[in-house]
């Protein structure tokens, strides 16, 4: 990223949550496969370190069996998948010059079809491990602007002398800075959430705007 450039990494075919390189590296955009029907290929691998989704089942491409013998073969894995959002990629960033790289991966992420979510699509507890979406160009190049917020700097300190790691009563402070990567927005709010029984969030409301990065 600090040369400009977006890197598009395939998030493996291990059938499970368990990272993969580089797709689980900081600024790397990694994609699952999904099939024809919008559910997660089987083989692919998910979780909430993965970015986003596309085809990746039975995609038709060049295929080599050696030198002098090429031709075109149907092919299932999410490097299927990472290429299709990386040519998805290179047209957003023709149609919208000004981008640049993390500018570029927030489109596709922010107009990326949710419907993949939907329960009779894939179960629930696929939420939020598919990316935010599937890969859609048609509303990457056509969506009206929209705002793309991450938080890219994460300071946690525990207790209130912030030393030492935590143990079971202790109280963790977590705060950051968040980035526009798009277009500008107002109300924004940030909310904390976990699934464990065995934390308890301290609500703290804070309402902001931020203009593009």
């Amino acid at each position: 990223f600090n040369k400009d450039v977006l890197v598009v990494a395939a998030a493996g075919n291990n059938g499970n949550s368990v990272a993969e390189y580089p797709g689980y590296f900081d600024n790397v955009l990694s994609v699952a496969a999904t099939t024809s029907t919008d559910a997660r290929a089987s083989y692919s691998n998910y979780g909430t370190w993965v970015k986003i989704s596309a085809p990746g089942d039975n995609i038709y491409s060049t295929y080599s069996t050696g030198p002098g013998n090429h031709s075109y073969t149907q092919m299932s894995g999410t490097s299927m998948a990472s290429p299709c959002t990386a040519g998805a990629a290179a047209m957003v960033r023709s149609f919208f010059p000004s981008y640049n790289a993390f500018q570029t991966a927030a489109r596709l992420r922010v107009t990326a079809d949710t419907s993949i979510y939907a329960s009779s699509v894939n179960p629930s507890t696929m939420i939020n491990m598919l990316g935010t979406g599937r890969v859609n160009l048609y509303r990457a190049l056509n969506d009206p602007g929209t705002p793309s917020v991450s938080m890219t700097t994460r300071n946690i300190t525990v207790g209130a002398s912030g030393v030492g790691a935590p143990v079971i009563g202790d109280t963790l402070f977590i705060g950051g800075i968040f980035t526009n990567f798009l277009s500008p927005t107002t109300n924004l709010t940030a909310t904390l959430t976990t699934p464990s029984t065995y934390v308890t969030i301290i609500p703290v409301t804070a309402v902001s705007s931020l203009g593009v990065l």
